[in-house]
């Protein structure tokens, strides 16, 4: 029951004689009497709505409450604007499953519609629409082939679509990301060519063999299991990943936990979804085999997926996603553009048919032949929306309304004409099957949270993943880790992870996004280039930090997620690249009160910038130092690779006026190195450093840990080796999987898969308490420095600059309005652009000023005590001290530093800014 009058606040069960409070994406639990003295809180007793203690989880909870409420209310707000393509290519299947939604519709059609497959040109033109979407949003393109049919029976077609949404891809320069279901009854070849044109592939399978051939034969009546169980071991050993969806019939309900077993076991399924048939189809009409228990269905679920935590997996439930906020399976709430085999957009995953006038309420868009485009029905793709996103008042007061598709696909929820569903319908059998499942995923997050202690005060959900942290595996890790260093950092290490682990998740490590990527952009580039004008113009001249990207390398390591272009010196690119930014750096020049503005530091950042031919690279620093108020005091520095860094080179780079190299070493264990593209030994590039420090040059590298095969030894050995070299500051990255580096991630998959984020959060903060004994000191939450390396650029915030970025995919701020460039294309380089090109940008919102301090400091690894007052924190940063996140430093006792645990969980830190105002 939901126990605030307006917000998404709800009181549930606990275990035993506990209470859960949930709101959406955040679980406390409390005692009866804390619950009812809550709710009578929150429903106008005035005296308890000032009780002390109280005043903690009112204000936690109404903070998650409000974050909740507005994250809904931005997803209601933001535009429909594809950025994945769906395709049914056809609806011929060679099988003959019982259940299927397509089924009906496709027997009693003419044989010429069943045969009827997606013309490539309407293809192409909706790839465009979605590509062009995934340019402005910077994500990739997506492309999913699924089916009212199998998209496999339709092979030369599945090739030329893979290929033309590729090639489309590329022309928008965005990364290209496929995903494929299919029945597995296919040629082995095919199979094995699924794994090399999909990263993924969603394999259907509703378990052992007596179940899948009788559940999911042959057209002919045939058995399938065989043909399925060759097809998945030949997707795994291509290195693809394997994702099943098993049908649950009330026949098998029963065996949930075995049915996961054998997909785990024998099919090695790296992800399973399990979908309880459906009742009935709206778009086919057609009745179901009745539903079992709610109650029983959902019991056996949770049983199965702990056998799935055990086999360390994430079992997933496609109707309900405790982990996010959603709605139906409407493609409009999904950014999705859903093409059926004539062409036509659809809002809805059961439409196998868009000329069928019975479905003419669900039809989106579809292809224009005068124009060559194709076009969407705003107004259609708005009606649909606001029905889709409305929680009806029969289920405004349940908890799982904020993250279940509803009656969908039983009834509509986008449809007026449909009514709501009655105790009777198939559709009240999801609905309680939801809820069930929910309180189940909930109860044992509260159970983790009672284990450690914890329940006093509140903690984050643990969404539908495994369990954590792993108590055993974090300190089997831990042990390892610390065998080769001094025995007190072991035991530091162990004590800081013993006080974070009660209230923090290791799995909620991440990097702080920038504010366009949380926000979403809300200007285009002419008018972000106005805005930002007007900034420069009308404020006071303020100190100014400058960064210029430099996308290009010599050749790409396969490890490096990175954005970088591969592209040798002298490369007629390069020259156009330069000659573009110094159009921009003229254009911006020419904003007066810029020009004047003080230049703290010049960074330039890649890539490897000093990839580029000395003249280009020359003529950079020279437009810079003419146009921009370059001081005696800026700092100069770049980013570099050890192979490129002679010791000509240095000095030309000295006499250039850079005093400051950051070099990315990544690691000195052989043959690691090799392993991750490094051609040049480790003691090449100590030898360069020496060169580096004997030329007077301020010397940081980066290093990574939790790379595949990496060991503890290795790790540590390596730091102990920089910190007797005598480098000023190093930065520590986690090795980070994208789609940048799936290729390499794949190449060692047995080791990638070995590692964890116990055994890399054990690494990191050994690491962090070894730099500490060595005499470094945080200046940003991941980097470590000797007093004479300043770190200017990363640290701008902090001191209150604006920053001005220039380059592909740069990031920049003025005031409050944060930008973005966008990624290399001919676009960016036309000479003839009267502006500079920026993908988009938005304006911070409004933000305690105090707190954005707080957040700034902490970005840079510590934050005084005043400020913490000032902005309202002195109670979060008690509890941050006690969680081992903060300490005080010795020398200043009004000054807290981030501690290894406290970088770890930044992103933590900083959401709990935005959410512990008291109300």
């Amino acid at each position: 029951m939901r126990i605030h009058p307006q917000l998404p606040i709800y009181r549930l069960a606990g275990p035993g004689e506990s209470v859960l409070l949930y709101t959406p994406g955040t679980l406390a639990t409390v005692n009866q009497i804390q619950a009812e003295q809550l709710q009578a809180a929150w429903n106008g007793d005035m005296r308890l709505q000032q009780e002390p203690s109280l005043q903690e989880p009112i204000s936690w909870l109404a903070g998650h409450a409000r974050r909740a409420a507005a994250a809904r209310e931005q997803w209601r707000e933001a535009p429909y604007r594809p950025e994945c393509l769906t395709v049914y290519l056809g609806n011929r299947c060679n099988l003959g499953c019982g259940y299927c939604f397509a089924a009906p519709a496709r027997h009693k059609t003419a044989a010429d519609w069943s045969g009827r497959r997606l013309d490539p040109a309407i293809f192409a033109a909706a790839a465009h629409l979605v590509g062009r979407h995934c340019a402005e949003k910077n994500r990739p393109f997506q492309l999913g082939c699924h089916g009212g049919g199998e998209p496999t029976v339709h092979w030369d077609l599945l090739l030329l679509l893979v290929r033309i949404s590729r090639e489309i891809a590329a022309q928008h320069a965005v990364p290209w990301q496929g995903y494929i279901a299919t029945n597995g009854v296919l040629p082995a070849d095919r199979a094995r060519h699924l794994a090399t044109l999909f990263c993924r592939v969603g394999l259907s399978c509703d378990g052992p063999p007596d179940i899948q051939d009788r559940q999911r034969p042959t057209a002919d009546g045939g058995p399938t299991s065989v043909q399925v169980r060759r097809t998945a071991a030949l997707v795994k050993q291509a290195g693809a990943r394997l994702e099943i969806r098993a049908t649950i019939t009330p026949a098998t309900a029963n065996r949930q936990a075995e049915i996961l077993r054998y997909l785990v076991t024998e099919l090695g399924a790296d992800a399973v979804t399990f979908e309880p048939v459906y009742g009935r189809s709206p778009a086919t009409g057609s009745n179901r085999q009745p539903a079992p228990d709610p109650g029983l269905w959902a019991e056996h679920f949770l049983h199965a997926r702990q056998e799935a935590l055990r086999h360390r997996i994430v079992l997933h439930f496609a109707g309900f996603r405790p982990d996010e906020q959603h709605g139906p399976h409407c493609n409009v709430l999904r950014q999705s553009l859903h093409l059926t085999p004539d062409g036509k957009a659809t809002n809805c995953f059961l439409v196998i048919d868009g000329d069928d006038s019975r479905h003419a309420a669900q039809i989106v868009g579809g292809f224009d032949p005068r124009s060559g485009r194709f076009l969407l029905d705003q107004a259609q793709i708005d009606r649909l929306r606001a029905q889709a996103m409305t929680i009806g008042a029969a289920c405004e007061p349940c908890f799982a309304a904020w993250h279940c598709t509803r009656s969908c696909p039983e009834t509509c929820p986008a449809e007026d004409a449909v009514s709501p569903p009655t105790e009777e319908s198939a559709a009240a059998f999801r609905c309680q099957l939801h809820r069930a499942i929910g309180h189940g995923l909930l109860k044992e997050a509260a159970l983790e949270m009672l284990r450690q202690e914890a329940h006093s005060l509140p903690a984050s959900f643990p969404a539908s993943a495994a369990a954590s942290p792993l108590d055993e595996t974090l300190a089997a890790t831990m042990a390892e880790t610390t065998r080769s260093l001094a025995p007190i950092t072991g035991q530091k290490a162990l004590r800081a992870w013993e006080a974070s682990r009660r209230h923090y998740r290791l799995e909620d490590r991440g990097l702080p996004a920038p504010l366009w990527q949380t926000e979403g952009f809300r200007y285009d580039g002419d008018e972000t280039w106005r805005r930002l004008r007007l900034l420069v113009n009308q404020s006071p001249a303020r100190p100014l930090s400058l960064y210029l990207h430099i996308p290009f390398c010599a050749g790409r390591c396969g490890f490096c997620d990175c954005y970088t272009l591969p592209i040798k010196t002298g490369h007629r690119l390069h020259a156009d690249y330069v000659d573009r930014l110094l159009l921009d750096l003229r254009q911006w020049s020419e904003q007066t009160a810029l020009a004047a503005c003080p230049v703290t530091t010049v960074h330039f950042g890649g890539g490897s910038p000093n990839v580029l031919a000395p003249e280009l690279f020359s003529s950079l620093v020279a437009a810079l130092r003419s146009r921009f108020g370059i001081r005696q005091s800026t700092e100069w520095a770049v980013e570099a690779t050890a192979r490129l860094l002679s010791r000509p080179h240095l000095e030309r780079l000295r006499n250039l006026g850079f005093s400051r190299l950051h070099l990315g070493v990544q690691t000195l264990e052989e043959p690691l190195r090799r392993d991750i593209g490094r051609s040049e030994p480790a003691t090449i590039v100590l030898q360069r450093l020496e060169d580096c420090l004997a030329l007077g040059f301020i010397t940081t590298v980066d290093l990574l840990y939790g790379l595949p095969g990496q060991t503890a030894a290795g790790f540590f050995a390596g730091i102990a080796r920089l910190v007797d070299l005598g480098v000023h500051g190093l930065s520590l990255y986690r090795f980070n999987r994208s789609l940048r580096n799936r290729g390499f991630v794949r190449r060692y998959r047995d080791q990638a898969d070995q590692a964890d984020m116990a055994r890399d959060y054990s690494l990191f903060l050994a690491a962090d308490l070894e730099l500490e004994r060595a005499g470094y000191r945080k200046n940003h939450f991941c980097h470590y420095a000797r007093p004479e390396d300043r770190n200017l650029y990363y640290t701008h915030a902090r001191r209150g600059e604006d920053l001005l970025a220039l380059g592909a995919t740069a990031d920049g701020v003025f005031a409050d309005l944060h930008y973005r460039c966008p990624p290399l294309t001919r676009t960016f380089l036309d000479p003839t652009r009267p502006h500079p090109l920026f993908q988009g940008s938005v304006a911070a919102p409004g933000t305690d000023r105090h707190r954005a301090a707080v957040a700034a400091h902490l970005m840079t690894g510590s934050v005084p005590g005043h400020l913490l007052r000032a902005a309202g924190l002195a109670e979060k940063a008690t509890h941050w001290r006690q969680c081992g996140l903060l300490r005080a430093r010795n020398d200043e006792p009004d000054l807290f530093s981030l501690t290894g645990s406290g970088s770890w969980h930044l992103c933590a830190m900083l959401e709990e800014l935005k959410t512990s105002d008291p109300s």
